[in-house]
């Protein structure tokens, strides 16, 4: 059975499925079908859409309909990515960012919803999770093409325009931004939002079964497999980049990964992530990798970068508090990796050493 892995190149995690679908035999027995048989149809589409592969697959009883309902699904995220994005100068997103720091700005309600949940997810995550930290990480990669690391003047010179609280809902879906040089980047949520909006269109078209993934991040199952469990997830190892951490059967639920171990700047012969702390203006360092399960992709999505900007200790607070479950890989001694799974309750996270390493034995404490 063909798994997703968040973290590995998309048309290899698919390979069995697109063997099976090119061979023609995309009918899952045991399910009732259009003309009272008993098979379902499984249908598969991917389109390079917001700077990453996006994935559906989908059962129904037609296949010329189902294929439509995931065509429409695609459709709705294109328009998702018309209005988020930063880098197309029609976007209104960037039109608010041209404008908020000079007037209050009436934008699309869409944009308005998901600036509301992005502001949301900064207050709940104590700002870890800042859509306006775009140039803390525009000031880390001018750094990494000098190979001089920012000062610590630069910092705080760019920080005072970082802060979500600096983003203002005003009545009438408008939005302001406190001072000029402000700015909304929304690439730790918008896939999670875009994944959702497909959601809704799959569902809407009666669409029981599939599954969304948003390039190496984000994944959404609707249902499951015909006659299993969910849909098999497979969380890539971070280290052991060809290995598989663990496999997870997820249902009518979301999971999001964020890591730096594949994007990183190296200025004078040091690693840094690619992920920066809004609150300090450095990198973050301690975890190797988070993935949240959450009942939505733009929850997963926020919620998995919220988790890894705060670290462990901070992290694993905010997710028994939101009861969401999670993976979290630290690194342990002598430069082993070390899981801890959070399963949504105070005080039932397991802290062990990875599967399959052989270190000194010794299991690392809380």
């Amino acid at each position: 059975m063909s798994s997703f892995k968040p973290g590995a190149w998309r048309p290899r995690a698919w390979t069995a499925v697109l063997v099976f679908s090119l061979l023609g035999v995309p009918l899952v027995p045991g399910q009732a079908g259009p003309a009272g048989g008993d098979e379902l149809v499984r249908v598969r589409r991917a389109h390079y859409l917001m700077g990453t592969l996006f994935e559906i697959t989908a059962y129904g009883q037609n296949r010329s309909e189902t294929a439509q309902a995931i065509e429409e699904a695609f459709a709705r995220i294109r328009e998702a990515d018309e209005v988020m994005s930063h880098y197309r100068p029609e976007s209104d997103l960037t039109r608010l960012n041209r404008l908020g720091g000079k007037q209050a700005v009436p934008v699309l309600a869409s944009l308005y919803a998901i600036l509301r949940e992005s502001l949301r997810y900064g207050e709940v995550s104590g700002g870890a999770f800042d859509v306006t930290v775009g140039p803390l990480v525009r000031l880390w990669q001018e750094a990494a093409e000098r190979q001089e690391l920012p000062s610590p003047e630069a910092i705080a010179a760019v920080r005072v325009r970082v802060g979500f609280a600096k983003v203002k809902l005003l009545p009438g879906s408008r939005v302001q931004f406190a001072r000029e040089g402000v700015e909304v980047t929304l690439g730790g949520i918008g896939k999670g939002w875009a994944v959702d909006a497909a959601l809704s269109v799959l569902r809407a078209r009666g669409i029981e079964n599939a599954l969304i993934s948003a390039g190496t991040s984000t994944v959404y199952a609707l249902g499951s497999i015909p006659g299993e469990e969910g849909w098999p997830v497979a969380l890539r190892d971070p280290c052991n980049l060809e290995g598989t951490l663990e496999t997870l059967p997820l249902r009518n639920a979301a999971l999001s990964t964020s890591a730096s171990y594949e994007r990183y700047w190296e200025i004078e012969g040091r690693r840094y992530g690619h992920i920066v702390d809004p609150r300090s203006g450095w990198p973050v360092e301690p975890l190797v990798s988070v993935s949240v399960v959450a009942p939505t992709a733009t929850e997963s999505d926020a919620l998995s970068t919220a988790v890894y900007v705060l670290g462990r200790e901070e992290g694993e607070s905010l997710l028994q508090r939101l009861g969401r479950k999670a993976v979290l890989v630290d690194e342990g001694h002598n430069g082993s990796c070390m899981v801890r799974r959070i399963h949504g309750q105070h005080g039932q996270g397991i802290f062990l050493a990875r599967p399959g390493e052989s270190h000194d034995g010794t299991q690392e404490e809380e």
